[in-house]
C-alpha cells in the first residue's frame, strides 16, 4: 500500500513537473510569436506609406482638437448637425487616404482629391530583426492640416435662375463667389438677360448637407452629392427635336433656313451685295465675332478663289434639326445637319453641315451668334 502510495505521488509530480515544462513552453512560444507579429507589424510601418496610413487612422481626439484650434475652424450658420468638430474629422480621415509623395520623407495625405495633411517623416533608428529583415524606424517630424474651409465644403456651380436650398436654407449673396458668362459664348450676352453661371461656397460644415436645387420651372434637379463639387454648369433644359424645344421659346425661328444661308454665302451662292453680305449680315449682330467673320470672308480675296460648281436636284437633302439647349425663353442651341447636294467640274461634290447654331433674340429678332462645329 505505502509503495503504492510514493508511486502515485511521483506520478503527480512528474504530471506537475509535466505541466509546468509545456505551461513555460507555451508562454515562451506565445512571447516569440508576438514577437515576430509585432516585428513583422513595425516592418510594414517602415514603409512610409503604410506608417502614414497609421498614423493619420490614429490620431487621437486631443491631436484632432489641436489641428483644429490651428486652423481656425468656425461652424457655418448652415450647418444644423450637433457633432462637435472633433467627431467630424474624426469621420474624415476615416475615408481612403491617398499618399502621394512630395520629395524625400515629405508627403501629401489626399481624402477624396482633396488635401488634408502634409506629413514629413524622419529616420527614427535602424534595426535588424529575427537575422533577416533590415528597416528604419519612422517617426512624423511635422504634420500640417488643411481645414481652411473646414471639415466638409462644397462648391456649387448652377444657372444664375436656380434655387440652390442647404439644410432647409436657401443660399443668398452671403455665400456666392462670382457669377460669370458661360465659357466660350461670350457673344450670346449680346442678349441681356443671358444667363451666367453663379458659382457658391459653402464653408465649415460638420458632415454631408442636405442640399436641394431647383431649376426655372420650380424641379428639383438631380446631381451627385457625395464630393466637394456639385456641377450643374450644363443642366439647361435639352431636347433631341426642334418642334419639341418651341415650347419654351417666346417664338419661332427658322433655323434651316439661315443654315443654308450661311452654307451658300460659304460658297459664293448667296445673293445680294458683296457675294451675299448683304443678305446673311441681316442674320447677324454687328461686332460679334461670327459677324467680322462673315465680313472678313466677303471682303477678303479667298472668297473670289471659290471653285465653280453648279447644284444637283434638289440642292440640300437629309435635313435635320437635333439636340437643342435652351438657356432662356430667348436664347437656345441647335445642331443643324444637312448635305448640300453640288456638282465641280463634272463630278458630285457633296458639301456636309453638321454644326451647333447658337441664336439670341436682339432688338426683338433672332440673330445667329455662334456657329460650333458638331463632333463627328
Amino acid at each position: 500500500m505505502k509503495k503504492k502510495l510514493n508511486l502515485s505521488i511521483k506520478i503527480s509530480k512528474f504530471q506537475l513537473a509535466l505541466f509546468l515544462y509545456f505551461a513555460v513552453l507555451l508562454i515562451l512560444s506565445g512571447l516569440f510569436l508576438s514577437y515576430i507579429k509585432n516585428t513583422l507589424i513595425e516592418f510594414e510601418r517602415s514603409e512610409p506609406e503604410n506608417y502614414i496610413n497609421y498614423v493619420i487612422k490614429n490620431l487621437s481626439n486631443k491631436d484632432l482638437d489641436k489641428l483644429i484650434k490651428n486652423n481656425k475652424v468656425k461652424i457655418d450658420s448652415l450647418e444644423i448637425s450637433k457633432k462637435s468638430s472633433t467627431a467630424a474629422y474624426k469621420k474624415l480621415i476615416k475615408g481612403k487616404l491617398n499618399i502621394q509623395k512630395i520629395e524625400d520623407n515629405m508627403y501629401d495625405v489626399l481624402i477624396k482629391d482633396r488635401k488634408i495633411f502634409t506629413i514629413t517623416l524622419k529616420e527614427k533608428s535602424k534595426v535588424k530583426k529575427l537575422g533577416l529583415l533590415n528597416y528604419n524606424i519612422l517617426e512624423t517630424k511635422d504634420l500640417i492640416s488643411y481645414l481652411d474651409r473646414g471639415i466638409v465644403y462644397k462648391d456649387i456651380y448652377v444657372p444664375d435662375y436656380y434655387k440652390v436650398i442647404v439644410n432647409n436654407q436657401e443660399l443668398t449673396e452671403k455665400h456666392l463667389i462670382s457669377s460669370d458668362k458661360l465659357l466660350g459664348l461670350e457673344d450670346m450676352y449680346y442678349y441681356e438677360e443671358m444667363p451666367k453661371i453663379n458659382k457658391y461656397q459653402i464653408n465649415n460644415l460638420l458632415e454631408e448637407p442636405k442640399v436641394i436645387i431647383m431649376n426655372g420651372q420650380d424641379e428639383k434637379m438631380k446631381f451627385k452629392n457625395n464630393t466637394y463639387i456639385i456641377d450643374l454648369k450644363n443642366s439647361f433644359p435639352q431636347y433631341k427635336d426642334y418642334t419639341e424645344a418651341l415650347k419654351d421659346l417666346s417664338s419661332e425661328v427658322d433655323i434651316l433656313n439661315i443654315a443654308k444661308q450661311w452654307s451658300l454665302f460659304l460658297t459664293k451662292d448667296l445673293t445680294g451685295g458683296q457675294y451675299g453680305f448683304s443678305t446673311i449680315q441681316t442674320n447677324l449682330i454687328e461686332g460679334t465675332n461670327l459677324y467680322k467673320t462673315a465680313r472678313d470672308w466677303a471682303y477678303g480675296i479667298d472668297i473670289t478663289f471659290t471653285s465653280d460648281h453648279s447644284f444637283k436636284t434638289p440642292p440640300f437633302s437629309d435635313e435635320k434639326i437635333t439636340d437643342c439647349v435652351i438657356y432662356d425663353e430667348n436664347a437656345f442651341s441647335c445642331k443643324v445637319y444637312f448635305k448640300k447636294n453640288m456638282i465641280i467640274k463634272g463630278r458630285d461634290k457633296i458639301d456636309i453641315i453638321n454644326d451647333y447654331f447658337y441664336f439670341i433674340k436682339y432688338n426683338g429678332n433672332w440673330k445667329l451668334i455662334k456657329i460650333i462645329a458638331a463632333e463627328e
